[in-house]
């Protein structure tokens, strides 16, 4: 498949997605005002005033800042920034996403514990997902790399639409992006794989505390 054929196919993806979330939220998710104003964010600290309203706890501040500069790392990857050809960029979509999520999280009351662990189960596959970018890219990453982006976004639209029905102590989020630990295991060898095909180096440790990351995850299995 060829480079073009390849955006062809991850922007259909992202497009079927956008149309589940109008489905499941009754957002058209481009014209909101939200992901307006984050569509004409141009840096972190821009984006970050966007998610003010939102950031009335010190763990809370913690996580949108670390989510926020991860997502903005992330956008420069080719099957991910404003090169796929969508009004609204993926990256600029989990974005959006995530800021209506917590819109109605706050007129819903939800407790601060909630919204803590919710930011952090993103935090945490954003993270990994920041590791999978800095490989040296191939078409089975670039693959794997949109479609952990998809399911992300489809479980921000799933959990707005349950936090508007009132329930949201079981928030989809924290119950579903840990991910099975068949579909961690397919993560870690396509990036093992994919290691080893390039130089020693790259396939090395990858954590700050210089050990082996071959764990590819933390005690509950998620990548």
């Amino acid at each position: 498949m060829g480079d073009q054929s390849r955006l062809t196919h991850f922007r259909a993806l992202f497009e079927s997605a956008l149309q589940a979330y109008e489905k499941d939220t009754s957002v058209t998710l481009a014209e909101h005002p939200l992901a307006v104003q984050l569509r004409n964010c141009h840096n972190v600290e821009s984006v970050t005033r966007v998610f003010s309203d939102f950031r009335g706890n010190g763990k809370i501040v913690e996580s949108i800042d670390s989510i926020v500069s991860i997502l903005s790392t992330l956008s420069s990857h080719p099957a991910l920034g404003v090169s796929i050809g969508l009004a609204l960029s993926p990256t600029n979509a989990i974005q959006a996403g995530l800021a209506i999520l917590l819109a109605a999280a706050n007129d819903a009351h939800t407790s601060y514990d909630t919204l803590i662990d919710l930011l952090e189960s993103i935090e945490h596959v954003l993270s990994r997902l920041r590791i999978y970018t800095q490989i040296s890219p191939t078409p089975a990453l670039d693959e794997l790399v949109v479609k952990i982006m998809v399911e992300l976004f489809s479980t921000l639209a799933l959990s707005t639409k349950e936090v508007k029905q009132g329930r949201p102590s079981e928030s989809r989020l924290v119950d579903e992006l840990p991910y099975s630990v068949q579909h961690s295991n397919i993560c870690k060898e396509t990036v093992w794989r994919e290691r080893c095909r390039g130089s020693p180096a790259e396939a090395g440790p990858t954590n700050a505390g210089g050990g082996s990351d071959d764990s590819g995850g933390d005690s509950q299995g998620r990548i």
